[in-house]
């Protein structure tokens, strides 16, 4: 059914957005994926990809009254018999020996010639019956059916035929290859965003970056499991009737809600154990294996499709799907408020922690590194007062008085030199300190706008090229630090060396 009474304009929206996400899915294949393997019928990836563009080709002359057929390269005699794989088959047979490059322009050109084609359509054109272009015809069907049954619906009828073509071809070695690269690429973007990047800003329906880093983990982790032949909703921890239900925004939504509380450290290690087991399962399996059936792993499933298919949809697909929505969240402005809520936030939970300690727990227990409680909690509050000296357009370095060569070394040395400075402070000493330390630092925060807060860092420190918001790198000091130091704390106060 044709939807109700859409625009030109919101017809040709729906075209473009699905033109782009299909051409983005081809555009992760390559020549030989796109030529060599075949489905049943003969036909390769390439096939589908100008059988789409045949169909929107005809579409031109259709609207202006004309004969689509000799576009198509049909006859009216097997056009009149209806018989849609015959007449398929002949178009496929005529441009099945065009090469890569060929068959790309002749896609582009047919479609953007229809585009354009369609921008000159009144609305009420879309709506005309299928005879008013075509009088010879007896069906009455508004010709915006037609455009967008050989558009939009089109690409995402075709895709998981394509998808099913390519998935065949696919050896284990290939298949490793792909996601190696993607992971690869996924994570060296991730490691241009700051700790509030990932963990602040929210979407429309709430999610953080790192709910949509966790997210692609919870789906691998299900996959993982359909591998072993484990149940793939008990594994992701959803219900029965929830995952029979097939809605995967409530599915989604509950694997959101489960793992929204994760710290990054949490999250980091939670992803990267699930992405090793699973890469090391594939690695222990055979191209056959990669071949069988879905049903073959998931008995109770009417799938028959290669399980390949699920593993490459649940990894480097999902990883590129996944970064534009990524970078939309990241790419909004931290506030003031968001900055002060997060970080009394995390000052609130390392209190309330600290504050279930016995002195014991807090002075005396140490980690393999010698470092107790209390010279992780002072740690906290040195690099926080290194922050208030940027603030104050000073030389971090030197209001921490670290020398240059150790400065240049890394955070391992520097932390050292800052536990041996204050590891004879009392508990009382260090608390006090923190406290005047973190009182500064609100009180720098309160008096600066929310323009003044997106300066780069390099204008605070004119020695940096960082070009990072000042508020992008708030966090890092204060409430993604604590984060990071409550589970290094945990441990030595339940007297296991972390």
């Amino acid at each position: 059914m044709a939807d109700e009474r859409m625009t030109v304009a919101e017809l040709l929206s729906n075209i473009d957005q699905g033109w782009k996400e299909f051409n983005a899915y081809l555009a992760t294949l390559t020549p030989k994926e796109l030529t060599e393997p075949t489905d049943p019928s003969g036909w390769t990836a390439q096939d589908h990809v100008i059988h789409i563009a045949d169909w929107e080709r005809s579409l031109i002359p259709f609207l202006d009254k004309g004969n689509r057929l000799p576009v198509l390269g049909v006859d009216a005699a097997t056009w009149a018999e209806g018989n849609w794989d015959k007449i398929n088959g002949i178009m496929q047979q005529r441009s099945k020996n065009l090469t890569v490059e060929e068959a790309r322009a002749y896609a582009m050109k047919a479609h953007e010639q229809l585009v354009d084609k369609i921008k000159t359509l009144a609305d009420d054109d879309l709506y005309r019956p299928y005879n008013y272009y075509q009088p010879e015809s007896k069906y009455e069907t508004p010709m915006i059916q037609l455009l967008q049954d050989d558009t939009y619906h089109h690409y995402e009828e075709h895709t998981p035929w394509i998808e099913a073509i390519v998935a065949k071809a696919m050896s284990k070695d290939e298949l490793l290859k792909k996601i190696d690269t993607g992971w690869n690429d996924f994570n060296a973007y991730l490691m241009t965003l700051t700790p509030p990047q990932v963990t602040v800003p929210t979407d429309a329906a709430g999610w953080r970056a790192l709910d949509h880093v966790i997210h692609l983990a919870d789906w691998e982790n299900g996959v993982l499991a359909m591998l072993n032949k484990q149940e793939r909703a008990a594994a992701m921890g959803v219900d029965k009737a929830t995952w029979e239900s097939g809605d995967f925004d409530k599915i989604n939504d509950i694997l959101q809600k489960r793992s929204k509380d994760k710290t990054l450290d949490e999250a980091r290690q939670y992803v990267m154990d699930i992405h090793q087991r699973f890469v090391a399962k594939i690695q222990s399996m055979s191209d056959e294996d990669l071949k069988r059936p879905y049903n073959y792993y998931q008995p109770d499933s009417d799938r028959e499709a290669a399980v390949i298919r699920w593993v490459q949809m649940n990894t480097y697909e999902h990883y590129a799907e996944h970064m534009p929505w990524i970078a939309a969240i990241a790419a909004k402005a931290l506030t003031k408020a968001d900055l002060v809520t997060q970080i009394q936030k995390g000052w609130h939970e390392v209190n309330a922690f600290l504050d279930g300690l016995t002195d014991t727990q807090k002075t005396q227990l140490t980690d393999a590194a010698g470092w107790t409680v209390k010279d992780h909690v002072i740690h906290m509050a040195a690099w926080e007062d290194g922050f208030t000296a940027l603030l104050d357009k000073k030389d971090r370095r030197a209001y921490m008085d670290i020398d240059e060569a150790t400065w240049k070394s890394g955070d391992d040395p520097i932390n050292a030199i800052l536990q041996k400075r204050y590891k004879d402070l009392t508990w009382n000493e260090v608390m006090q300190k923190r406290q005047a330390i973190h009182d500064k630092l609100l009180q720098q925060i309160a008096a600066l706008s929310d323009e003044t807060l997106q300066a780069p860092y390099k204008d605070y420190n004119p020695n940096s090229r960082n070009k990072y918001a000042i508020s992008q790198l708030v966090g890092g000091s204060t409430f993604s630090h604590y984060a990071d130091h409550m589970p290094w704390m945990a441990a030595i106060a339940a007297g296991r060396e972390s």
